[in-house]
C-alpha cells in the first residue's frame, strides 16, 4: 500500500463497534504510509474518538503510550491530526490539511471557555481535545472553504437537518 501511495481509511469506532481488530496503523506510518479518518455508518460520528481510538488501538498492541506521536516530542494529538488531514486531502485529492497560501480555508476553533481546556495552554489545547474531552461543545465555530457553517455551536440549517434526521430515521 506504500509503494503504491495508497491512503489507508480507517473508521476506529466502527471498526471496534464491529469487533473488526486493530490495523498495523504504526507499522504502516513508520513505513511512510499515509492514513486518515473517517465514519462508515457508525451511529457515532466524533473526530476526536476516532483519533483517540486510533492511538489507544496501538497503545493496546505494543504496551507503550504515544504509539503514533511525531518525533522530538511533538504532542501526540498534533501527530495524529496532522497524519490524519495529510492522508484525508491526499485521499480527496483535494488542497486541505494544511493552513497555507492555495489551500481550503478549513478551520475548526475550539472554545477556550470549555471545562476540557481549563488550564490549557495553546501547546496543549489540541491534546485536551483529543484525549480529554468528549460530547458536545468543545468546538465552538467551523468554517469549510472559507465559509462559517458553525457559529457559537450551532450550524445555520440545524433545525432543517435535525427535521430531515428524524424523518429519514422514521422511515
Amino acid at each position: 500500500m506504500v509503494a503504491a501511495g495508497s491512503v489507508v481509511g480507517l473508521c476506529p469506532l466502527t471498526e471496534a463497534s464491529l469487533g473488526d481488530g486493530l490495523f498495523a496503523l504504526s507499522e504502516h506510518a513508520q513505513g511512510g504510509g499515509a492514513w486518515g479518518v473517517g465514519s462508515d455508518s457508525n451511529h457515532l460520528i466524533d473526530l476526536p474518538g476516532e483519533l483517540r481510538l486510533a492511538e489507544y488501538g496501538q497503545r493496546l498492541r505494543h504496551e507503550r503510550r504515544d504509539v503514533l506521536a511525531g518525533p522530538g516530542g511533538t504532542s501526540p494529538a498534533g501527530a495524529l491530526l496532522t497524519a490524519a488531514l495529510v492522508g484525508g486531502a491526499q485521499a480527496l485529492a483535494q488542497p486541505a490539511g494544511a493552513i497555507a497560501p492555495g489551500y481550503r480555508a478549513d478551520l475548526v476553533e475550539l472554545d477556550a471557555a470549555h471545562p476540557a481546556l481549563a488550564g490549557q495552554t495553546a501547546e496543549t489545547a489540541l491534546d485536551a481535545w483529543i484525549f480529554s474531552s468528549s460530547g458536545p461543545g468543545i468546538v465552538r465555530n467551523v468554517m469549510v472553504r472559507g465559509r462559517w457553517v458553525i457559529r457559537d455551536g450551532r450550524h445555520a440549517a440545524e433545525e432543517e437537518i435535525l427535521a430531515s434526521f428524524r424523518a429519514a430515521v422514521g422511515q
